[in-house]
């Protein structure tokens, strides 16, 4: 059953969808594996844009730690990587997964080691429900037709006359140019706040000076 939080983020239940876990490893005891089954398919939710989270109830598990530890982890996470529903909190499930990822490389022992792999492992078949997947394919064709109608989406709104860049006159090439990469976040794609309109050499010369990017 949906439910909605201030910030219109809706969430979905898994509990009924199927999750293609991978086979239990041979490491781990069975019931361990079992239980984490159960608390990945009992707790995970997935958003209306096919993005997924787990409920903070599952963290103690899923950490491999107590109810300190998992409180800790979710209050230094950032905003962008929890939130809120009524009473519920949640985490994102990247932002799981990279905290696994690190207690992994700790010097925990070997048991707990196998537990966190098999636990990362899990989060993966919540990361890839049906549903979340679907909407994602969904998403990129909204994307794809969308950009079309990016650049004059943005000169009627903003009343644009001027190449963003160089402030030479908007010549009727121009072209729509995000601020925020569609290759680097998709999510602000159609964003009119992420687009520039810019004119065909400022924007070409803008690029370059990207392609010249080095590793500091």
């Amino acid at each position: 059953m949906p439910n909605e939080q201030k910030n219109h983020i809706v969430v979905h239940s898994l509990a009924t969808t199927p999750l293609a876990f991978p086979t239990a490893s041979e490491f781990v005891d069975k019931d361990f594996s079992k239980k984490t089954r159960e608390i990945i398919q009992e707790y995970g939710v997935r958003e209306s844009d096919g993005k997924t989270a787990l409920n903070a109830k599952g963290l103690q598990h899923t950490l491999c730690t107590d109810s300190v530890g998992a409180k800790k982890f979710y209050n230094r996470l950032p905003e962008s990587d929890k939130y809120r529903v009524g009473d519920d909190r949640f985490v994102r499930t990247p932002a799981l997964k990279r905290e696994l990822d690190e207690r992994i490389e700790k010097p925990y022992d070997a048991q707990k080691i196998e537990q966190l792999k098999e636990n990362e492992r899990c989060l993966t078949a919540l990361r890839d429900n049906i549903e979340s997947q679907r909407q994602r394919a969904i998403n990129e064709s909204k994307i794809r037709a969308g950009q079309r109608l990016l650049k004059s989406k943005k000169i009627d709104r903003d009343n644009i006359s001027e190449c963003e860049h160089s402030g030479a006159p908007l010549q009727a090439d121009a072209h729509a140019h995000h601020k925020e990469r569609r290759a680097d976040n998709p999510d602000l794609a159609l964003d009119l706040d992420n687009i520039e309109i810019v004119n065909p050499s400022p924007h070409e010369a803008h690029h370059k000076k990207e392609r010249g990017i080095t590793y500091e």
